[in-house]
């Protein structure tokens, strides 16, 4: 008979993950008694979820800061929510069906620290678009938002359409806040602007 896999192996953005992998880091992490790592779905797009139990309230941002330590930035979940107790099945196994949804008070953000200008407040316009989020702050992680690689290539383009500079997507994997976009786009239009001043120089010596 065919049973298909044993173990658990997905895969989200091109990389395989073993979600194993992230419940063994998530139970080194000092407070957390038992974990599970799953993958949720919001429309076609998958997301990696932890879910923990803890006899206290743990900050969610140590939670992250401890996992990037362990685990590639791939392989690290997007929505974390604290259980009481994991559910499980009658064979004591975890029932998967039984765990809540998430929605966008699970996600990683930092405290809301708001535009300084017009370059980061268009910068949050089209990270709120393209990430369907509200309230995003220019110090939160595009990737703990939510984003992926084909989302992080519409938000080059619309940056390509709303301030005519050109991007590379690696800009963004190594830059993932808006206020380090937005130096980037600042430092890319005052560049162009000086290049075309010299090419006028030049043609007026000449």
């Amino acid at each position: 008979d065919y049973t298909g896999r044993i173990d658990d192996q997905v895969k989200i953005r091109g990389y395989r993950i073993e979600l194993g992998e992230i419940e063994n880091c998530l139970s080194n992490i000092n407070g957390i008694s038992h974990s599970v790592a799953v993958v949720k779905e919001n429309g076609n797009e998958k997301y990696l979820t932890a879910y923990y139990v803890s006899d206290s309230v743990l900050d969610k941002n140590m939670i992250q800061s401890e996992l990037s330590r362990m685990l590639p930035d791939y392989m690290l979940p997007s929505y974390y929510i604290q259980l009481d107790a994991i559910p499980l099945t009658t064979n004591g196994k975890v029932d998967k069906r039984q765990l809540p949804d998430v929605d966008e008070s699970d996600l990683i953000k930092t405290e809301y620290e708001p535009p300084t200008d017009e370059i980061e407040s268009e910068l949050v316009e089209i990270w709120q678009r393209v990430l369907n989020r509200d309230k995003i702050g220019i110090s939160d992680n595009f990737f703990f938002l939510g984003g992926q690689s084909i989302k992080a290539i519409m938000v080059i383009a619309e940056i390509k359409k709303a301030f005519d500079v050109k991007m590379e997507l690696d800009v963004l994997f190594n830059n993932p806040e808006i206020k380090s976009i937005a130096t980037e786009i600042r430092n890319k239009k005052w560049y162009s602007q000086e290049v075309s001043e010299e090419d006028v120089t030049d043609k007026i010596v000449i």
